[in-house]
């Protein structure tokens, strides 16, 4: 009796514990299938959400670069040209960014707006992502198709972007491929760039290297392109004078802002480029009085960098009057309003120089090149070449060589 009592007991004790085996591999099937169809949503969330990114994304995209056979035996694949590409609008914003950085203005919305994918070349997700938008009607930013080819000895590029007509441009091919090609990239980043952000490349051109060509060209389609915008239209017409000025075409700028300020009553960056102009043609007094109405007409919101070189720039034309005490009144004001003026500093050090002041000129000199001044524009000013061997203008020239 006891036997079958133990054997009562133990059955039951072995039923239960497989009804809680059971239920435990219920409540587990249970955990299991919400965990996978949880995992099932977020994988399906995130290609939505890569997708919607994808289609959304106004980039310029560079798509496809096709070049010759031979380029690819050479190692100048498609691929390599569009990085190629990509690399010189960076260098480009880069360095009009450390020039606007500098000068106290914000480059941070224009270095967005001109970034470019090259994701696209050979990634057939995206591809595949864009024939889908395209199925919708969705159009994912603006394309670039750019084609390299050989036409008897020269090198030619038509650059493809969505919106805009194909542009030409080529090259004599000379005994290196390289130097043609290195060329060309320059010429379709700059492309892009008119396209992607005017500003920046109007800003590198008249600015950074200074190419009086491609400035008034780019200038003169942006007056076409903005004449229902007066602030940019005003930027684009100083652009247009300036670009005249580096080319000494000096009749030609004044006409172009005489012209402005007809149309635009109130135009202090107009009224800049035109003091400029008279300081360079030695009209000293005209262009201390196009400077002063600079001043009376920029803007609330302009930058204190601006205005402090409106400062350094009078400052300079009463130091070729000779007017010493009004020169330093102003480039030291110049420098109150802004305290990383680097040309105030260099224009002080050259009013010193004048002076035959040589420890005040290293002085300020310095402060100049420490805060941003190119040592390649002390190098080639013929007011310093008696100075090229001296001792402590070859150090300073060597601290702040990079």
């Amino acid at each position: 009796m006891f036997y079958a009592l133990a054997t009562q007991l133990l059955g039951d004790t072995a039923m239960g514990t497989i009804t809680e085996l059971q239920l435990f591999e219920g409540q587990a099937e249970l955990i299991f299938s919400i965990l996978t169809k949880a995992f099932i949503i977020a994988l399906v969330i995130i290609a939505i959400i890569y997708i919607v990114r994808v289609l959304l994304d106004k980039r310029h995209s560079i798509r496809h670069v096709h070049v010759p056979a031979s380029f690819e035996e050479v190692g100048h694949s498609g691929a390599v040209i569009a990085n190629r590409i990509h690399y010189r609008i960076q260098q480009i914003v880069e360095r009009v960014s450390a020039t606007e950085k500098i000068k106290g203005y914000s480059t941070a919305e224009g270095e967005n707006e001109v970034s470019v994918d090259v994701g696209g070349v050979g990634l057939p997700i995206k591809g595949f992502v864009e024939l889908l938008g395209s199925a919708l009607g969705i159009q994912r930013g603006k394309k670039i198709d750019i084609d390299f080819f050989l036409e008897r000895s020269h090198l030619i590029m038509l650059v493809k972007i969505t919106g805009h007509p194909a542009e030409r441009f080529e090259i004599l091919v000379n005994e290196s491929i390289d130097v043609s090609i290195k060329t060309l990239v320059s010429e379709a980043a700059e492309n892009i760039l008119k396209y992607g952000n005017d500003e920046i490349l109007q800003t590198y051109f008249g600015l950074v290297e200074q190419i009086g060509e491609k400035q008034i060209k780019l200038a003169r389609y942006r007056l076409d392109l903005y004449r229902h915008r007066p602030k940019v239209e005003i930027n684009a017409i100083a652009a247009l004078a300036w670009g005249m000025c580096m080319l000494k075409r000096y009749d030609e700028a004044e006409e172009i802002v005489k012209a402005g300020i007809v149309k635009h009553k109130k135009a202090g960056r107009i009224y800049v480029i035109w003091g400029s102009l008279l300081f360079q043609t030695n009209r000293l007094e005209e262009a201390l009085e196009k400077f002063n109405l600079a001043l009376q007409q920029l803007t609330k919101d302009e930058s204190i960098t601006r205005i402090s070189n409106i400062y350094s720039s009078m400052g300079n034309c009463y130091a070729k009057l000779k007017q010493n005490d009004q020169a330093m009144k102003h480039l030291q004001r110049s420098i109150e309003v802004d305290p990383n003026a680097s040309r105030a500093y260099f224009n002080l050090a050259m009013l010193h120089l004048g002076n035959n002041l040589i420890d005040p000129f290293y002085e300020n000199l310095e402060k100049a090149l420490d805060r941003g001044f190119q040592n390649q524009n002390i190098l080639k000013d013929p007011r310093c070449a008696s100075l090229a061997g001296d001792d402590r203008m070859i150090k300073l020239m060597e601290r702040f060589a990079e």
